[in-house]
């Protein structure tokens, strides 16, 4: 188990490394756009994330998926140790005081085999934190 710090990211970084939503029959132009708005909320979402883990009011906590499925990953890179398999589980303070799980992904597919340690970890895990929290309601204004 991995209890991490979250560091938040600017929009620019999920501009690069997160996919985005789009209409079908999308011009170019309007897709730019809905990926500029969906960089900004998972900067947004992830941000506010950060912020309340250094409260003490939420926890994200990456662990080895303990049930991965192992029709869509490459055995033998899994057996080698070049592919790991986590989940990631969100946690936030509820009315109680305690904190309670919120939101949550399994069968994270990440390709370790260049990581040196958990600092060198893979662009993919701030975007998996930011989507969680935005599901988790950090960082959303009505």
């Amino acid at each position: 188990m991995h209890t991490e710090t979250v560091i938040p990211r600017d929009a620019a970084f999920f501009y690069e490394h997160a996919g985005f939503p789009y209409a079908t029959g999308a011009t170019p132009d309007e897709q730019d756009a809905a990926r500029r708005e969906n960089a900004a909320m998972l900067a947004d979402a992830h941000a506010a994330l950060a912020d309340a883990v250094d409260a003490g009011t939420a926890r994200v906590v990456w662990e080895d998926d303990a049930d991965p499925d192992m029709s869509v990953i490459d055995e033998t890179e899994y057996h080698a140790g070049n592919v790991t398999v986590l989940s990631c589980i969100l946690y936030r303070q509820g009315p109680c005081g305690h904190l309670h799980v919120v939101e949550s992904l399994g069968g994270i597919d990440l390709d370790t085999s260049g990581w040196s340690g958990w600092s060198g970890r893979d662009p993919y895990c701030d975007v998996v934190e930011a989507e969680l929290a935005f599901e988790a309601g950090f960082g959303v204004t009505s």
